[in-house]
Parts: structure tokens; C-alpha cells; sequence
């Protein structure tokens, strides 16, 4: 089964804490506890 794709964009002035936010929720492998696999990337608005 493919893992769902998750995207975070991050912009030009956003807080480094919100952005962690989702990081630690879906950036760490867990399938050891029998949670879902996730295929997370972090997006900019520009290329760079």
C-alpha cells in the first residue's frame, strides 16, 4: 500500500515553531507502534 503524501508549505515568515508542528507529528516513523507509514515533505513557494 502506498503511504499518503503529506505536504507542509513553508513560507517567507512563518514561526519555525508552527512549522515543527507537523514535522514532529508526521516526520517521525512509528510503524514500530502500528501507526501509518506517512510519505511527509516540506514545500517551498519558491524553488530554492
Amino acid at each position: 500500500m502506498t503511504a499518503p503524501i503529506i505536504a507542509v508549505l513553508a513560507f517567507d515568515g512563518i514561526s519555525p515553531f508552527h512549522l515543527s508542528v507537523p514535522c514532529l507529528v508526521f516526520g517521525a516513523d512509528r510503524t514500530g507502534l502500528g501507526l501509518p507509514r506517512f510519505d511527509f515533505r516540506v514545500c517551498g513557494i519558491e524553488e530554492g
